[in-house]
C-alpha cells in the first residue's frame, strides 16, 4: 500500500490517501487541517532539498575503523593459533588446505633431507600501530557526532574553565543545526499536536491563556546559551547609552530592557512586575516624595516666622 499526502492550495488543507497500487483502489481518503508528516533536516548543502546528518560526514572514518578492527582481530587470531606446514606423505590432500588460524598445510619437506614433521609458518609481523589508529578514529568520530562528553571519573580532574569551554564549543557547533531543528521539528510537532487535540475537541484553536495566544518558546540549555548572546548585546548597548549623558539615558527604555532580559533568561512571570504595577509603584513613590517635601516645608515655616531670642 502507498500513503500519500497532497496539499490543496485552494482550500489550504491536506488530503491524505491510502492506495492499493495493484488494484488502483483508494482504501482511505481523509481531509486534514495540517500535514501529518514532520520532516526535519539536521544540515543541508546549497541546492539540495534533502538534508543530511552528522553520520554522513563520519562514514569514512567509521568504515576505516571497522576495517582496522577487522585486521586487528585477524592478526590476534594468527598470534593465538598460527599457520603450520606438514610434510606431504600422501595422507594429507594439499587441495583441501586453507590459510586460517590453526590450519596445517601439507608440504614435501620442512628443510634438510627429511626436515621437521611439523613446523610453524612465519608471520609477516605484528600490527602494533592499530591501537594508535583506532584511538584517533574514535576521537574523530565522537567529535563529528558531537559526543564531547567529559572523561571518566578515574581520569584526571578537569577544571571548570575547560568544562565551560567545552559547552561553549558544543553550542557553537550546534548553532546552525539547532535553529533548523527548532524550526523544522519542534514548531511543526507542537502545531500538529495542538491540531490533533483540536480535532478531538480537547482544546479550541487558537489556544489562548488569559486572553493571550500561546507562543512556543524553546527553553533548552542550548537555546538559553544562544539567548545569552542577545542579552549581552542589549546590556552592552545600555551601558554605552548611559555613558553618553542625559540624551543617551533618554534613549533607553529601562523597563522594556528588564522585560526583554527576563524573557531571554526564562524568568517566570510570577517573579516579575507588570508595566502597570511599575507605573503604580512610581506614582506612589512620587506621592511619597511630594508628601515629604510638604512636611519639610511645614516644619520650616514656623521656624522662619518665630522672633529671635530676647526680642519678645
Amino acid at each position: 500500500m502507498i500513503e500519500a499526502t497532497v496539499l490543496n492550495p485552494d482550500r489550504g488543507d491536506f488530503q491524505y490517501y491510502v492506495i492499493w497500487p495493484e488494484g488502483k483502489v483508494q482504501l482511505l481518503t481523509r481531509t486534514m487541517k495540517s500535514s501529518p508528516w514532520i520532516v526535519a533536516r539536521y544540515m543541508k548543502v546549497a541546492g539540495e532539498i534533502y538534508g543530511r546528518g552528522p553520520l554522513v560526514t563520519a562514514i569514512p572514518d567509521i568504515k576505516t575503523l571497522n576495517k582496522t578492527l577487522e585486521l586487528l582481530l585477524k592478526n590476534a587470531s594468527l598470534s593465538i593459533a598460527g599457520v603450520y606446514t606438514a610434510a606431504d606423505d600422501g595422507v594429507l590432500n594439499p587441495q583441501t588446505i586453507r590459510i586460517v588460524p590453526g590450519a596445517i598445510i601439507p608440504v614435501a619437506r620442512n628443510g634438510g633431507p627429511q626436515g621437521e614433521s611439523l613446523r610453524m609458518l612465519p608471520r609477516s609481523g605484528d600490527f602494533n600501530v592499530s591501537q594508535i589508529v583506532i584511538n584517533d578514529l574514535r576521537m574523530n568520530i565522537k567529535k563529528i557526532m558531537l559526543d564531547d562528553t567529559l572523561p571518566p571519573d578515574n581520569m584526571s580532574a578537569r577544571s571548570a574553565t575547560e568544562v565551560a569551554e567545552r559547552m561553549k564549543e558544543l553550542a557553537q557547533n550546534l548553532g546552525a543545526a539547532f535553529g533548523r531543528l527548532i524550526t523544522e521539528t519542534m514548531y511543526p510537532l507542537i502545531s500538529r499536536v495542538l491540531s490533533v487535540m483540536d480535532e478531538r475537541g480537547m482544546i479550541e484553536l487558537p489556544l489562548k491563556v488569559n486572553g493571550l495566544e500561546v507562543r512556543v518558546t524553546p527553553v533548552s540549555p542550548i537555546a538559553q546559551a544562544q539567548n545569552m548572546g542577545d542579552v549581552e548585546k542589549v546590556t552592552q548597548w545600555a551601558q554605552i547609552a548611559a555613558s553618553l549623558g542625559p540624551e543617551g539615558q533618554m534613549a533607553v527604555k529601562t523597563g522594556a530592557i528588564a522585560d526583554f532580559i527576563a524573557d531571554k533568561l526564562g524568568v517566570p512571570a510570577s517573579l516579575r512586575t507588570t508595566p502597570q504595577e511599575r507605573e503604580q509603584m512610581m506614582q506612589q513613590a512620587m506621592e511619597m516624595a511630594q508628601a515629604q517635601a510638604q512636611m519639610q516645608q511645614q516644619q520650616a515655616a514656623p521656624a522662619e516666622g518665630a522672633a529671635p531670642p530676647g526680642m519678645a
